[in-house]
């Protein structure tokens, strides 16, 4: 028995789909106000090392993690999870 698999979850290491759209609607944002990862992660209190991981799809953020990001971009956050949508 593989212990290390669970059905249909990737390995840790493997970005889920779903979070990799995420994150490339979130440096989509971050572009369009020409801000580096650096310039998001000031204005919404996170490391710029958490910001990287959730544009490279390898963090799940909260509820309140994507509030904060969503008002940091200046963006209601249905805009944020609109992911069948442009980024502007």
């Amino acid at each position: 028995m593989d212990h290390g698999q669970h059905g249909d979850v990737p390995p840790r290491s493997t970005p889920h789909p779903a979070f990799r759209r995420l994150g490339e609607r979130i440096r989509e944002f971050r572009a369009a106000k020409n801000w580096t990862q650096e310039d998001l992660a000031g204005e919404s209190g996170f490391d710029r090392s958490y910001v990287s991981g959730l544009e490279v799809g390898r963090r799940n953020p909260t509820y309140l993690k994507l509030l904060r990001l969503a008002r940091s971009l200046g963006i209601p956050l249905l805009t944020l999870l609109d992911l069948d949508r442009p980024a502007r």
